[in-house]
């Protein structure tokens, strides 16, 4: 009789509403991500911290070191939240894991719609940003940096897509 109501107790106690496999699943990924925007924070910081210099109150949102900053404190809380629960199997942490993935989703999803549906102020908005922009280009190292890449790499990629239909043709014909 004992060791039926021992085996019972063993059974009460290891039960758990999570799969195991799932559970070390969404804890080392979630894990990885975390440790992932330990180091966004921490190269935002060191960024911020090695420029020493007082930024213009004009460029605070397009400073990539901040933008650095913010992006990593949020991914970090977020997936805090996704490896506490999974490893604890907090199901209110789990919550707000699921709650958080899904509201950054629907938000960036809505920006997309958005960017899309109002073309036209997007690309205003997007011109004002980058003129602003251009106008400290040479005050902020970062910044510069990253006009650079935005220019070389998205506006005049290497690999133009019309010299590759140019040799497409030359190819077909």
């Amino acid at each position: 009789m004992d060791r039926d109501l021992s085996l019972s107790l063993n059974r009460a106690e290891t039960f758990s509403f999570i799969n195991p496999w799932i559970r070390y699943f969404l804890f080392f990924f979630s894990f990885l991500f975390w440790v992932f925007s330990l180091l966004i924070v921490a190269i935002g910081v060191y960024a911020k911290v090695q420029k020493a210099t007082d930024t213009v109150r004009d460029t605070f949102l397009i400073d990539p070191a901040i933008i650095l900053i913010v992006v990593g404190v949020v991914m970090f809380f977020i997936t805090f939240c996704g490896c506490i629960g999974a490893l604890r199997e907090n199901i209110r942490l789990l919550k707000i894991f699921s709650f958080s993935l899904t509201l950054v989703f629907l938000t960036q999803l809505a920006i997309a719609v958005l960017g899309f549906f109002y073309s036209e102020q997007t690309r205003d908005a997007m011109g004002k940003f980058v003129k602003k922009a251009i106008v400290h280009y040479r005050d902020d190292l970062d910044l510069q940096n990253l006009m650079d890449y935005i220019q070389k790499e998205v506006i005049h990629p290497p690999s133009n897509i019309c010299t590759l239909l140019g040799q497409w043709r030359s190819v077909t014909t």
